[in-house]
């Protein structure tokens, strides 16, 4: 069980660390984790700021890719937004075509929108998603 008070507090920590230690090479990470934080407490906006920190001062990061898709991912099940969701998985399939969760993004565009039952539906019918 998360306590989202814990929680923020140390994606505020992770993220004001990684601020003030803007060169050093673990500030990427730190902003990720900071990110993963947020985006568990529910605090998508935070999150989607922490994620877009990554990719856009660490574009060589490991992170990089998985940050700039998550934005994606936090504004669709946090936010409920799917008009963000959709730029952001756009985006990201643009910066990233060959990443390993390109499919992930273009799945997760093709379901936007669907209702359950739609989406279950297409389960049944074998149709592709």
């Amino acid at each position: 069980v998360l306590n989202v008070s814990v929680a923020l507090e140390l994606a505020a920590l992770y993220s004001h660390k990684a601020k003030e230690n803007s060169t050093d090479s673990t500030s990427a990470d730190l902003l990720f984790k900071a990110g993963e934080l947020y985006m568990n407490a529910k605090h998508g906006n935070k999150a989607i700021t922490e994620f877009k920190e990554v990719h856009s001062r660490f574009p060589g990061s490991e992170r990089s890719a998985t940050a700039r898709f998550l934005k994606g991912f936090v504004a669709e099940t946090v936010l409920a937004d799917q008009v963000l969701a959709k730029r952001f998985y756009q985006e990201f399939l643009t910066a990233h075509p060959q990443h390993d969760l390109s499919d992930d993004a273009q799945m997760s565009i093709d379901m936007l929108g669907l209702s359950d039952d739609e989406l279950l539906q297409r389960l049944k019918s074998g149709a592709s998603i």
